[in-house]
């Protein structure tokens, strides 16, 4: 593939960060419908959904660092969020992520500006290369005003930059 058309600066609101975040494990994904570039519905096994993950607001966000070595192109994605208040509850959701990091998860991230990206699955790949838990790091805080939650970052890496999900999430 070859350049075969200029970018324009869009004369438009940019606004940073995630305001949703969706999962679901790799296996629950059949296949994303392709049209035009970009995703416009999910194909799940059976009665599979993406299940909504919530955060502090703009305490998330998706990095898509890219770089080109020996005819090659790596794409990592990261997916970062912070989940308040460390308890019984966060500490199943982070549990369930790592156990879902065994075979990898299939991410819908929407951002600021009411786009929505799919991580962890690929033309190239499907879901070959899927979502698997990074790092986490919780705390308690020192003094009553710090912050007590855990900062979850999930990864993968592809060859392929993201594409936009038009369609609705399977919840």
């Amino acid at each position: 593939m070859s350049i075969s058309s200029a970018f324009a600066l869009p004369c438009e609101n940019n606004t940073g960060g995630l305001v949703n975040l969706w999962l679901t494990d790799k296996a629950n994904v059949s296949t994303f419908t392709l049209v035009g570039g970009e995703y416009t519905a999910a194909t799940m096994v059976s009665s599979a959904v993406f299940y909504k993950y919530e955060f502090e607001q703009d305490q998330a966000e998706y990095t898509n660092p890219a770089s080109r070595e020996n005819s090659s192109t790596l794409v990592n994605h990261n997916i970062e969020f912070y989940l308040t208040k460390m308890s019984t509850t966060q500490r199943n959701a982070i549990q369930a992520l790592f156990d879902s990091s065994t075979c990898g998860m299939v991410a819908i991230c929407e951002d600021a500006n009411n786009n929505k990206w799919v991580v962890g699955y690929s033309e190239n790949f499907g879901t070959a290369r899927p979502l698997k838990i990074a790092s986490t790091e919780g705390t308690t805080g020192k003094a009553f005003t710090d912050g007590n939650g855990t900062v979850v970052n999930i990864a993968s890496s592809d060859n392929e930059l993201a594409r936009v999900f038009t369609g609705t999430v399977p919840v």
